[in-house]
């Protein structure tokens, strides 16, 4: 698992300067183990890690603007257990709440009946053309290149296993 998923990232010394961007992807297991990996045998990995969407479906990703995408997977998000072990659902999501990273913001822009976030907007420090970006979505364990759509335009990211 961890190795799939480090064979599938760049690993010279310019990917530090870098975000990956993984739109959906089965865990976030496979990513961060392989960053400590990394980490412990001094391979170079991305600056920054940006997962969008935790999935086994598909996921629709529309782009609204040069900056931002609303991503709504198939199930909403945190649809497993393992994904909501970390938030209670005494805690529901409610439209508007945000998250706000270094060069990141995510705003939920819709919720499922059960409270949790079932689109959400994640608008981008720089054009998603910039190269400060690296895209990426997951297949099975590995990550492969991916392309965000032209503005107005919708894809559909496959289910990742």
């Amino acid at each position: 698992m961890r190795a799939q998923t480090d064979e599938s990232v760049p690993r010279d010394a310019a990917v530090a300067r870098k975000t990956l961007v993984v739109v959906s992807a089965p865990s976030e297991a496979a990513i961060f183990f392989a960053w400590s990996y990394r980490d412990a045998r001094g391979i170079p990995k991305p600056g920054r890690t940006r997962l969008l969407a935790t999935s086994l479906g598909s996921a629709p990703v529309t782009r609204l603007d040069g900056l931002t995408l609303r991503v709504r997977p198939g199930d909403g998000f945190l649809a497993t257990e393992a994904q909501r072990m970390l938030r209670s659902p005494s805690r529901p999501f409610r439209a508007g709440d945000a998250a706000t990273l270094s060069n990141m913001t995510a705003t939920v822009i819709e919720t499922t009946a059960d409270g949790r976030p079932g689109a959400v907007d994640f608008r981008f420090a720089a054009p998603l053309e910039s190269p400060e970006w690296l895209w990426m979505r997951g297949d099975g364990f590995r990550l492969v290149d991916w392309i965000p759509p032209g503005v107005g335009e919708t894809v559909v990211v496959p289910a990742p296993i």
